[in-house]
């Protein structure tokens, strides 16, 4: 089971400490990595596709979507700090998909 989008954003928003809203802002020539870091989270952990990735983080068009994904697979293959935080965000979305309680 996917983990919902919502418990995606929260646990970015709240990782640094930032607003939902940041998540669908962009500016261009500027990094917003709570909101790359959102998109890259909810295409490989949900595997929503780049047409309902831009939907839900109001992109233009999924190229845009698309650059997000490798220019965050890139900074994760250069920078170890942020692969580990990337992947810590990764795992406790996962972990706190699994701790749901069954009805």
């Amino acid at each position: 089971m996917a983990p919902d989008r919502e418990k995606i954003k929260q646990l970015v928003c709240k990782s640094y400490h930032a607003k939902e809203d940041n998540l669908f802002k962009s500016k261009r020539g500027s990094f917003n990595e709570p909101r790359d870091v959102a998109i890259y989270l909810t295409r490989r952990l949900r595997g929503n596709s780049l047409d309902e990735i831009c939907r839900q983080y109001q992109l233009s068009k999924y190229s845009s979507a698309n650059s997000v994904i490798e220019r965050v697979q890139g900074n994760i293959s250069k920078d170890r700090q942020f692969r580990e935080h990337v992947e810590k965000l990764g795992s406790m979305i996962t972990k706190s998909q699994t701790e749901s309680p069954l009805l």
